[in-house]
């Protein structure tokens, strides 16, 4: 049995990075939904005489919804270009890094090599200038994990 520790290992959200092929995507207001599941599967037998499920060993990734401040000039090529690319949906390598405060190398990182754009949408437009862009993001890879960067 391992003794928990009391350290308190902090993230700050307002040092993560996405970036798309090596690009780092520029003003991430909010990175949603980054995972994958497993299904339960039913391993009965006619002896059992209580129920009993095991994890499937496929996994279903989740789709990640970005929302990033909007900039025509930096998110018009690199977010909305690449859904607009031909052929459609461009299969990129997204990674997302996780820091602590202070801290220049990753706490964490989660990339995946098989990434497309499925929709973009533009949001929260307010007399303050501040324009919203959400973009969906799907895989048809797991996310690898990482320690530091």
């Amino acid at each position: 049995m391992t003794t928990p520790t009391t350290d308190k290992f902090v993230l700050y959200g307002e040092q993560t990075t996405l970036s798309v092929a090596g690009t780092v995507v520029a003003q991430v207001i909010s990175i949603d939904g980054l995972g994958a599941s497993r299904a339960k599967i039913g391993i009965n037998t006619l002896g059992d005489s209580v129920k009993m499920n095991r994890t499937s060993s496929l996994e279903d990734v989740k789709d990640v919804k970005v929302t990033v401040l909007y900039s025509p000039t930096a998110h018009g090529s690199l977010l909305r270009g690449w859904l607009e690319a031909v052929p459609p949906a461009n299969e990129e390598t997204i990674a997302i890094a996780f820091f602590q405060q202070g801290q220049t190398t990753a706490a964490e990182t989660y990339s995946n090599t098989k990434a497309y754009a499925t929709d973009w949408t533009i949001n929260n437009v307010k007399e303050d200038g501040n324009v919203e862009m959400e973009v969906t993001i799907a895989a048809n890879a797991l996310w690898t994990t990482g320690g530091t960067t």
